[in-house]
């Protein structure tokens, strides 16, 4: 039976509806006033400048200074040098977290050990979007910024990240763009904006009303530079969807890359709004190169993607019906789409172009994974692109499905974790420490180190490992890397290309039942051992590497393009006929008995 809400619980409903709204109302407002704003880094704990970043201590220690050239004689690997004694600026990236999953959690722990371990921890944690699975938020106050956000990054249980800032820029769910965003009625930038105003939102004494965040941000404002420090700033930042910030010689721009290719839309349609995305970005990156500055990019869409969306045509979520029957999409795209099969994450890439933007380096996500593109030193690259990929977050993993860009790659995990940033002065390269988690008790940890300049990874061994044992162990690394290309750039490439992603897999019907997801798996784990930043033994990387490589199929037996099969004759190309795994380990382990020389 229906009984009727007592009078004096009805007024207090209404009451406390009318307090949440004159709450949440001005941070409402305050997000759709706010404007894009150039933000100057400091801390006040160091009186106007970042302070230089020293070596991370959790296995990421500094080289030898005895280190040689000639103590590495694989091409693929460079000699690891000093990175931290000018770095001013150190951040975390990651994105495609936001599910409150144990997976974040571990992700967040990995970071804290990380943090805390280091006598330099990061100055902000950088968050590149897929902040509220799966449709973002409704409210700037909705419950999930506590349990998605504040109850992981400021556990006080983490002593060191959680007293860092975050800023944070938009993902596609975080607007609900994406195939199940029919089951939730609001979506696009109105979306979005919620978590802008989470940012206006007072949660803090320091902070006690919506008009302070305003003027900690000068957000309402025409000033077009902004002193922030870092030292006093609340911990979720998104002050507009779009902003940049400004450390030393480093400029990060900040953008909703859901957005973005409409923007330019508008712009190339006569569209003079500064505060266009398009036009805004593209005068503040003129700005900060004729200022010397580096120029980042940090957006939720990888502009180069070998995930699944390299075979998906999904520019309709983020594209009206009209503006991609428009003269000015036909005019800058059209020759795109009569090609083949075209992703969002392609128009971003075209639309960079178009502009002329070229950035030392891009952090995206999207793509569930972890990965390192540098074609710099590519023989064919006519636009420069090198971006770090870290969308392991927390968010379900996800298959790699292009695998065209092989010769550019330097990694590709399957894997939860996050991209330590190191931005030295002047003219030396940036440097990218991923960090991952293991995916169960009995799995690995990895840690790979790469810098701005091209693909290869760095990698040290230990002090009293014998050259010739490091030199042996960089040859037979090569010779894997040269196997890894010849399975996944030369045979596996054409052929998922060709059929559109779909290679891959046990299906009869394909004509394709000894090349699937597992063993592109194995071979990417392989990719990353050979890659660590601290190198094993020479007999441990044998070991590890055939162990690896062995053929699982039970049903099944190795075909002539078989990675192992590949691998094999490697070996024999490198070391004489005959050679193969078993007997190069059984030489080797003879060898050492021997106490004779390494090849």
């Amino acid at each position: 039976m229906f009984r009727p809400i007592p009078p004096e619980i009805a007024s207090r409903i209404e009451e406390d509806k009318e307090a949440r709204k004159r709450r949440i109302e001005p941070a409402e407002h305050a997000a759709y006033a706010a404007k894009p704003k150039v933000y100057r880094l400091y801390k006040s704990s160091k009186m106007g400048s970042m302070q230089p970043s020293s070596s991370l201590l959790l296995d990421l220690e500094e080289p030898s200074s005895t280190s040689s050239e000639e103590e590495i004689s694989s091409v693929s690997v460079k000699k690891t040098s000093k990175v931290s004694a000018e770095s001013p600026l150190r951040f975390f990236t990651l994105g495609c977290q936001g599910n409150a999953k144990s997976a974040q959690i571990m992700v967040a722990n990995l970071m804290e050990q990380v943090a805390s371990q280091s006598d330099a921890p990061p100055d902000f944690i950088l968050i590149l979007g897929d902040n509220f699975y799966d449709w973002g938020v409704d409210a700037p106050d909705n419950p999930m910024f506590q349990t998605n956000f504040h109850a992981i990054y400021q556990n006080p249980k983490l002593g060191t990240i959680s007293k860092i800032p975050c800023f944070v820029i938009l993902g596609n769910h975080d607007e609900n763009l994406h195939k199940l965003g029919v089951l939730e009625a609001e979506k696009g930038v109105s979306r979005g904006m919620h978590q802008v105003a989470h940012t206006y939102l007072p949660r803090t004494k320091k902070y006690p009303t919506t008009e302070s965040l305003q003027q900690l941000y000068r957000s309402h404002t025409d000033d077009e530079v902004v002193d922030l420090d870092l030292d006093n700033l609340p911990s979720w930042n998104m002050p507009s969807r779009t902003y940049s910030l400004i450390s030393g010689d480093t400029q990060i721009f900040c953008i909703d890359s859901n957005t973005y290719v409409s923007d330019y839309l508008k712009m190339i349609a006569g569209d003079e709004n500064p505060y266009n995305q398009a036009i805004w970005v593209a005068e503040e990156v003129r700005k900060a190169k004729e200022s010397g500055r580096k120029v980042l990019l940090a957006l939720h869409h990888p502009p180069v993607t070998p995930g699944k969306r390299a075979f998906h045509n999904d520019i309709s979520l983020y594209l009206s019906k009209q503006e991609i029957a428009s003269e000015a999409f036909n005019s800058c795209f059209g020759k795109l789409m009569h090609e083949h099969s075209v992703s969002y994450n392609t128009l971003m890439l075209e639309t960079f172009k178009q502009q002329k933007l070229v950035f030392d380096a891009i952090f995206a996500a999207h793509d569930h994974d972890i990965y390192y593109y540098n074609n710099k030193e590519s023989r064919d690259m006519e636009y420069p692109v090198c971006q770090i990929t870290s969308g392991g977050g927390g968010g379900g993993l996800q298959e790699r499905e292009s695998f065209d860009q092989q010769q550019d790659m330097g990694c590709f995990l399957k894997r939860h974790g996050f991209t330590v940033v190191d931005c030295p002065q002047g003219d030396r390269p940036l440097h990218f420490n991923i960090c991952t988690v293991p995916k169960s008790q009995t799995d690995r940890a990895f840690h790979l180190h790469f810098d701005s300049a091209d693909h290869r990874p760095y990698r040290t061994y230990p002090k009293e490992m014998l050259k010739e044992e490091k030199e042996a162990t960089e040859q037979f690394c090569r010779v894997v890397e040269i196997a890894l290309y010849r399975y996944l750039g030369e045979f596996l490439g054409p052929r998922q290309k060709r059929e559109k992603g779909s290679f891959l897999g046990t299906s009869p019907i394909s004509g394709n039942v000894s090349h699937g997801k597992d063993g592109v798996e194995r071979a990417h784990t392989i990719w990353a051992y050979i890659c660590q930043a601290h190198g094993d033994s020479l007999l441990n990387t044998l070991k590890t590497v055939h162990s690896l490589s062995r053929w699982g199929g039970t049903f099944t037996s190795p075909t002539a393009h078989s990675f192992i099969t590949l691998l094999n004759a490697e070996i024999e190309k490198k070391y004489g006929k005959g050679m193969n795994m078993d007997r190069l380990i059984e030489t080797v382990e003879k060898q050492q008995r021997n106490e004779r020389r390494f090849f």
